[in-house]
């Protein structure tokens, strides 16, 4: 784990709470608020982030997929790790 300078020259450090700022299909612009765990191998940033998205559900509480017995749509709260390669990471205040 080792620390991040950014084009603004912030130091972020691992642990601190960032904006990440993603560009998507299409060229949609997505931001998301979450927790800087580190730099890749490639030296790209990582940012823990926690979303809701929409999937099947077991009865048991596993993820399922379409077909599953008992199996139900709806909306979850997951927790993934995303590299930005683009490095558009900024610090909050």
């Amino acid at each position: 784990m080792s620390t991040f300078t950014n084009r603004l020259s912030q130091q972020i450090n691992p642990g601190d709470k960032v904006v990440a700022i993603a560009q998507g299909y299409s060229h949609a612009i997505r931001e998301r608020v979450g927790t800087f765990v580190g730099v890749s191998a490639a030296g790209s940033p990582q940012v823990r982030v926690t979303l809701e998205v929409w999937g099947y559900l077991k009865p048991d509480g596993t993820r399922g997929k379409y077909g599953d017995p008992g199996v139900k749509y709806s909306k979850q709260t997951v927790e993934r790790v995303s590299t930005y390669y683009a490095g558009r990471v900024y610090k909050l205040a």
